[in-house]
């Protein structure tokens, strides 16, 4: 019984040291542009789609925001860790609706040369998709995906039982759906995936304009993503490293 109470202690021990021995790279992809999209409606409905466009972001924010968050909760949760940042300004990475080999080989020439302990796995943060806002109706929304981080535009759904063709103040819903990936860097293989799907809902009624995209000032719109993107990501990687 001893003995097997110290095999299992030696097993427990070297567990725990190949977990501790893991270093990552960490590099967010969501912070190349934002997706502003409206809801168009159709005759006789008050929703049919989603009307989308894009934004391209000049500065990374966004990105650093999720790279430090995802350090932050890797110290924590991986005791001894010393994550690598990494920082991809080549636009074509942050393309990753064909999968993520190239952004997987991209990690690898860059942290090959990295002194100290080596880097055994990437923790990359990617844009994802979802189907509407989730803290909104799907007919107050339209037919269609969201992806990355932006805002929908809109109008508040009415109170129960009026009619749900009635005009109601407006509103703007920031959003920051990503997807964060832990992939082994000597296979390529992915370890384990989920999906952050953070929203939010802004009443336009207290603006002078009326306007739901003034709601919040440029400075406010930035703030309020990159508040989600942590929140949202510190919620996700605990599970993510379980």
């Amino acid at each position: 019984m001893r003995h097997l109470l110290a095999v299992l202690a030696t097993l427990f021990s070297l567990l725990a040291l190949d977990a501790h021995a893991q270093r990552y790279a960490v590099i967010s992809l969501i912070g190349d542009r934002m997706q502003i999209a409206y809801a168009s409606g159709v005759e006789g409905q008050p929703v049919d789609r989603i009307t989308r466009r894009y934004v391209a972001l000049d500065d990374t924010t966004i990105d650093r925001a999720a790279l430090l968050a995802a350090n932050d909760k890797l110290r924590e949760l991986v005791p001894g860790s010393d994550p690598v940042l990494l920082q991809a300004f080549d636009r074509t990475l942050f393309d990753t609706s064909a999968g993520t080999a190239s952004v997987i080989e991209w990690v690898r020439q860059t942290v090959k040369d990295q002194k100290g302990t080596k880097v055994t796995r990437a923790l990359i943060v990617a844009k994802t998709t979802y189907d509407g806002v989730p803290a909104l109706q799907k007919p107050f929304v339209g037919s269609g995906t969201l992806e990355g981080v932006g805002f929908f535009v809109g109008r508040t759904p009415p109170a129960t039982g009026m009619d749900p063709n009635s005009a109601g103040p407006g509103f703007l819903s920031p959003f920051a759906y990503f997807e964060v990936s832990v992939v082994d860097l000597n296979s390529g293989r992915v370890l384990r995936s989920e999906r952050g799907l953070a929203s939010d809902l802004i009443s336009a009624s207290g603006t002078d304009t009326g306007n739901p995209w003034d709601a919040l000032s440029g400075q406010q719109k930035v703030k309020k993503l990159t508040d989600m993107v942590r929140a949202e990501l510190g919620m996700v990687m605990p599970k993510l490293l379980k």
